[in-house]
């Protein structure tokens, strides 16, 4: 072979690459198998010479078959010579590269093959060349047969491609392999983060643009990852920033921070900052301002003294911080908040910041405002609840309550936020999520979850203006010419323009719009339906007030300019500047409120503490001119409120021993001597189905039950299911010497509330059916029925689907109760009885307690319960003493309990007995006479014949 043969078949590649290919064969075929990888090489460099890639590939690819073919002559350091030369030429195939890997690994020591793959990838990377896309893994191969770290195999290699600069002429699938070593390489290191913000991607790398836009978004993301807006240029958001997704961005920014802020923008008061100002705060939220976690208080080993320490750095946080404590008492059940406060109490500088929030409660408790009044009352009452006044002689003195039915008088007329609406915005029930409003001027951007974005006039929406939301952190607004989106930095605001590419939004940084922000007002006026002035409606600290014009808050309100949607908050709260823009939701209804007398407002009230039913009815006869839905279910709401500080207020006055108002709602009556304290809630319930029953009996007695009329239920918390049928266990739980005082008040409470009623006078002329239907079909329209049979009356309850039961309450007059009377239903599980009960016993049951301390504990009571029944002891103690092995916790440890007792309940035993038979045993243990229970201990005779009864009925 002559080198003028060879030449000239690289002459003729260009214009006939095929001859030029079977002339080199040609060539090749009379030459010795140790000339064969030589001749290729030499081709391979003369077709590279020429510029022909293609052959000077194919030539390559020939001389390491004929490697393969001939393995024995394969001299590994002649080889690396080659590869070192080829490689940055671009003529080598991925495919000689991994079978290279592979030849390295089994015929080198493993970390001279690691050593030089890497002198040949930085043989390519020095001439802006990435060999082919499996660097990265091909190196951890190598890596790990040398015992190196796959992190650190990755790290070296990304290295190089840096220091290289070659990283910018990578492909897609080498910069998604080192996406996480570039952020932490660089986040590391001051020169490889600079060299990193040089690694621009060359958008010609790949061509298919959508790829190559993948890697320069690739590369946008590690900047972000690594923190490189920290040392990005101005001008680099303003040459970059459109080809950055707005969440990249939005990263890049906020490292960035103040660099980005013109030396000369507008002072903003955070507080009234209606587009990134505070978001509401949550009564139990016990976060610091600073970022630093509020310990957790009810922790025993909590150092008082080392949080007293931090009210100097952070005072208005820790007043905050102190404000949820106190909103949250008793909210959990296993934490001793008595002890806690009494911990607190002995720090002078805590002591300090909790008299002034109880001097600022107290003053605001005389409020005619009645948020501020009920927000008032609510924490006094927690306090009282918890033992404050023990700590504080002073707390009840000069405390005056102003009477919730005025304040909510005065809110009805004044005028409420469920009176307006903005017809022209289209919002579902059935959409949750969240929802971002900015005002600017006649303007009104609403952005749904991160999806479009719409704009709004006074008089509708604009179709064809809108754009897509691509980050939480965006505040996208419109100008009447063009989308701007602001950025909070450091709380200055940062702007840029918008605009839509297809589906996609991009951001650029211009001089001219950088320091704009949307002309939102924080304070507006609007004129309430009916109303002769105007109402003021004003933002600070997360909270809109609606101030009436004589002063009078009539409501606050959340508001946060990114707000979450529920089913039960489906409509957003607008801002302030967009309240003169909505209209009214019921002209005739609001005006109706303006005329409202206080009669109709207490009567409201009334009706409003058994439940929403009952209000919803009562509420259309007394101002039927409420025909819409939204501002009816409004003036519920507002009642609800008025009702729940009404329960606080008479708790409050309870718990001190301050006179109770003249004239309290009547459903909330009880005895001076039966206070219900915190059962209190109960009652207006209890006694709205006792009113029913009362209503019904006035028929006359039907030869056939048959239904008489259709109520709507109270809810379960207002008495309709609590507590029936477990006074009895109630007043034993009472009497143990191992509960704690708290939980005995809340017992004998309950026992108060009940003996304030028919329902828990103990005669014995109520029962609680559960019922089946016989066909075996859901029947949930049932609920508030009312029946009258030839016995008494029935009045159906709520439904379960779950396992298709009815809860159904008998009244019978004279205790006389048959056979289910309810056409279509069968009994499905066996009646509950009224139970224990009455005022004189629950009278005598205090006394004693008062008299006598808790009762001694007896095990003798266990063995004859367990004697008569044949139950195990076990099974007998859990009945006798209410202690179940989930009693036991790390807030009751068991040796809190007497050792004679604990012998009943071994470590990791079982029970026999279900609980709801045990509860319904129990309930007999309880003696009429209360003084028995001291005498004689509990009965256990009637509790065993009540087990016999019931141990093979369904309970």
């Amino acid at each position: 072979m002559s080198d003028a043969e060879l030449a000239e078949l690289v002459e003729m590649a260009a214009d006939e690459p095929r001859k030029a290919r079977s002339g080199v064969t040609r060539l090749a075929r009379p030459l010795p198998a140790k000339e064969l990888a030589p001749f290729f090489e030499r081709a391979c460099r003369e077709f590279a010479a020429a510029d022909e890639k293609e052959l000077a590939t194919w030539a390559f690819t020939q001389a390491r078959k004929a490697d393969k073919n001939h393995p024995a002559l394969v001299d590994m350091d002649r080889l690396h010579r080659v590869f070192l030369e080829f490689t940055p030429m671009g003529v080598v195939a991925p495919t000689a590269l991994r079978d290279l890997v592979k030849l390295m690994g089994e015929r080198l020591a493993p970390e001279e093959a690691y050593d030089r793959y890497g002198e040949i990838l930085d043989a390519a990377f020095a001439d802006d060349l990435v060999p082919y896309a499996r660097i990265y893994p091909d190196a951890r191969t190598l890596a790990k047969a040398a015992k190196i770290k796959k992190v650190r195999a990755e790290d070296d290699l990304t290295g190089r491609l840096l220091r290289t600069g070659a990283l910018r002429y990578a492909s897609h699938a080498v910069w998604n392999a080192a996406e996480n070593s570039l952020v932490r390489l660089a986040g590391g290191d001051e020169e490889l983060m600079r060299l990193l913000i040089a690694a621009e991607p060359d958008d010609g790398v790949e061509d298919d643009p959508d790829l190559a836009e993948q890697i320069r978004q690739m590369w946008l993301a590690a900047l972000a990852r690594a923190g490189a807006g920290a040392h990005l240029a101005e001008e680099w958001f303003a040459e970059h920033a459109s080809r950055c997704e707005p969440k990249v961005l939005v990263q890049l920014v906020g490292q960035a921070g103040e660099r980005l802020l013109p030396d000369e923008r507008p002072e903003i008061d955070p507080a009234a900052d209606l587009v990134f100002g505070p978001a509401p705060k949550r009564g139990s939220s016990f976060e610091w301002a600073d970022e630093e976690k509020f310990p957790r208080w009810w922790d025993a080993t909590l150092d008082m003294a080392d949080l007293a320490a931090r009210i100097e750095r952070a005072p208005a946080a820790f007043a905050r911080q102190m404000d949820a404590f106190v909103a949250n008492l008793g909210y959990y059940a296993n934490v001793d908040y008595v002890a806690t406060l009494r911990r607190m109490w002995r720090e002078p500088a805590i002591q300090d910041v909790l008299r002034e929030q109880v001097a600022t409660w107290k003053a605001e408790a005389a409020s005619a405002s009645l948020p501020v009044l009920a927000r008032a009352v609510h924490r006094l009452l927690r306090l009282a609840d918890h033992d404050y006044a023990e700590l504080d002689p002073g707390f009840a003195d000069g405390l005056e309550i102003t009477d919730p039915v005025d304040a909510l008088h005065a809110a009805l007329r004044g005028g409420i936020p469920e009176e307006l609406h903005f017809p022209h915005a289209t919002w579902s029930r059935n959409l949750g999520g969240h929802v971002a409003l900015v005002q600017n001027g006649d303007h009104l951007t609403v952005a749904r979850g991160v999806h479009w974005t719409d704009v709004y006039t006074p008089d509708g929406k604009i179709p064809e203006i809108r754009i897509r939301k691509d980050a939480d952190d965006l505040a996208l607004w419109y100008d009447g010419e063009e989308f701007l989106a602001s950025l909070d930095v450091r709380g200055s605001l940062l702007t840029f323009r918008a605009y839509s590419d297809g589906f996609e939004t991009r951001l650029t940084l211009d001089p001219a719009t950088r320091n704009r922000r949307p002309d939102g007002p924080a304070e507006a006026e609007v004129t309430f339906p009916a109303a002769d002035e105007p109402s003021r409606v004003a933002f600070r600290e997360g909270v809109i007030s609606v101030i009436a014009p004589d002063g009078t808050l009539t409501a606050r309100l959340p508001y946060a300019p990114r707000q979450s949607l529920s089913k039960e908050k489906w409509v957003p709260v607008y801002p302030p500047g967009w309240w003169p823009h909505l209209r009214p939701v019921d002209p005739d209804g609001s005006a109706a409120l303006r005329d409202l007398d206080r009669k109709q407002a207490a009567r409201l009230v009334e009706t409003t503490l058994v439940g929403r039913g009952a209000a919803r009815d009562a509420w259309s006869v007394l101002v039927p001119e409420i025909t819409a839905p939204a501002l009816h279910d409004g003036v519920i709401e507002h009642a609800r409120g008025a009702a729940e500080c009404v329960l606080n207020g008479v708790r409050l006055r309870e718990r001190l021993g301050l006179p109770l108002p003249a004239e309290p709602p009547s459903p909330l009556w009880t005895r001076p001597d039966l206070p219900a304290g915190g059962a209190l809630s109960n009652l207006p319930g209890i006694r709205w189905v006792e009113g029913v029953v009362r209503d019904a009996m006035e028929i006359p007695a039907p030869s056939e039950p048959r239904p008489v009329r259709v109520v709507p239920l109270p809810e379960p918390r207002s008495g309709l299911s609590v507590a029936f049928g477990g006074t009895g266990l109630a007043a034993l739980g009472a009497v143990w010497p191992w509960n704690t005082e708290r939980s005995r008040r809340i017992a004998l409470e309950g026992l108060n509330a009940w003996a304030n009623t028919a329902r828990g006078d103990g005669s014995g002329r109520w029962r609680l059916l559960r019922l089946t239907p016989e066909d075996g079909r859901h029947k949930e329209d049932s609920a508030g029925e009312v029946w009258r049979t030839p016995r008494g009356v029935l009045l159906l309850g709520h439904y379960s689907s779950h396992d298709k039961t009815l809860g159904v309450w008998e009244y019978a007059p004279d205790g006389a109760f048959g056979p289910v009377e309810l056409p279509g239903w069968r009994e499905h599980r066996t009646p509950v009885p009224q139970g224990w009960g009455g005022a004189d016993r629950v009278l005598a049951l205090r006394r004693l307690l008062d008299e006598r301390g808790p009762l001694h504990a007896d095990p003798a009571w266990v063995h004859e319960l367990a004697e008569r029944t044949g139950m195990s002891t076990t099974d007998a103690a859990m009945i006798i003493f209410g202690v179940r092995f989930y009693t036991f916790t790390h807030y009751t440890p068991r040796d809190a309990f007497p050792a004679e007792i604990l012998a009943f309940y071994p470590e990791g035993g079982t029970n026999d007995v279900p609980y709801p038979l045990q509860d319904a045993v129990t309930e007999c243990l309880m003696p009429d006479d209360p003084a028995d229970l001291w005498e004689h201990g509990p009965d256990i005779a009637r509790a065993a014949d009540r087990y016999l009864e019931l141990r093979d009925a369904p309970v």
